[in-house]
């Protein structure tokens, strides 16, 4: 699928390995300016391009994930999705431990809601992580990816897919313009990590989301 910018041609293609740098920058520099958690959290681009590296090679081997790509095929955004029950990729234990908490509070919503819904192997497509370049966020290409996603994935059978919104624009837009169903939340303010809450300075949205939508 092509998209005018400009003089610039975008397209949305599947995740190839030849697209795991870019992606992984993409991704790295996109969360760590604006994600509310990794804000939090003083994340640098720098600690989040080996957690985005990891991620993104993975993604490329399951085959699951898609780009916006130019036309010299430099990523300018991407959807990192995988199977809802796969395992963490190998070596992710040696990222900053700063996305320790990250993780625990996602685990938590991801218990969750296996215990609400039927959740198998090829059963749920999850949306993880989308990072779009700022100058290209106009074009609607954070829609257009998911629904690329969507389509691939029940292509190959999944019957739904799951995410965790974790802004209020990406919450508004699961909700109004994706037809997102709602499912579980957790208020930032406070979710306890080691005791401490720690998460309790995230004034731009008040809770991390999760929601899900039959394909």
């Amino acid at each position: 699928m092509s998209i005018a910018q400009d003089t610039i041609q975008l397209t949305l293609k599947p995740l190839e390995p030849k697209h795991v740098a870019t992606a992984a920058q993409c991704i790295a520099s996109t969360f760590s300016k604006s994600e509310p958690m990794s804000e939090a959290l003083a994340i640098s681009e720098e600690e989040f391009i080996y957690f985005s590296q990891i991620v993104t090679q993975k993604a490329a081997s399951d085959q699951l994930s898609v780009v916006v790509v130019t036309d010299e095929d430099e990523v300018v955004g991407a959807l990192i999705c995988e199977d809802y029950t796969s395992p963490p990729p190998a070596g992710l234990e040696q990222a900053s431990e700063k996305f320790e908490p990250i993780a625990a509070l996602l685990e938590v919503l991801g218990k969750r809601f296996n215990q609400e819904h039927e959740v198998t192997p090829g059963s749920h497509l999850h949306m993880s992580m989308c990072g779009i370049y700022p100058q290209y966020v106009r074009q609607r290409l954070a829609q257009r990816l998911i629904q690329f996603a969507e389509d691939m994935g029940r292509r190959k059978g999944y019957k739904a897919t799951v995410c965790e919104a974790t802004g209020s624009i990406s919450q508004h837009m699961m909700e109004n313009s994706l037809n997102y169903i709602y499912a579980d939340e957790i208020v930032y303010k406070t979710f306890q990590y080691e005791g401490q809450a720690i998460f309790k300075n995230i004034d731009s949205v008040s809770s991390c989301k999760v929601y899900h939508k039959p394909i």
